[in-house]
């Protein structure tokens, strides 16, 4: 009897790593694990997400919000789902988004915060409806 109960412990964790190991993600940070190669989209979105923290400590310091990445890109890149990318919809939610950066960029001191939140909110926007993966990630941002 103690065998039989060691035994479907021990097979019931092995279920449960297997099943842990498929949401490709790691316990200590919200990164996708995968073993294959990112598309350009997906590391031009990692890019622009550190850009935004970036730009965050701009805001922080009162110093010109700049872009340090070609976020115009996003139309142009090699995605993981080339058919969303290829969208309308996604086109229609990367205008929001770029002239949301642009509004930043010009913005002053004192509505660079608001503004910030509206990019912010455009990159929600646009997961939400296309690709939710990254949406916790992206929350971030606000704190």
């Amino acid at each position: 009897m103690r065998w039989l109960t060691f035994g479907s412990i021990l097979v019931s964790w092995v279920i449960l790593s297997g099943l842990m190991s498929c949401n490709g993600r790691s316990a200590d940070n919200d990164f996708v694990v995968s073993t294959q190669k990112s598309s350009e989209l997906a590391e031009l979105m990692r890019a622009l997400y550190d850009d935004a923290e970036g730009m965050k400590a701009h805001i922080a310091q009162g110093t010109p919000v700049i872009s340090e990445v070609d976020f115009h890109a996003i139309l142009t890149a090699e995605a993981t789902e080339p058919d969303k990318a290829a969208s309308a919809e996604y086109r229609v939610f990367s205008e929001a988004f770029f002239l949301a950066v642009e509004n930043l960029q010009s913005s002053t001191s004192e509505s660079a915060d608001s503004l910030f939140l509206s990019m912010v909110t455009s990159c929600e926007n646009c997961h939400r409806a296309l690709c939710p993966g990254p949406l916790k990630k992206i929350k971030k941002l606000r704190d």
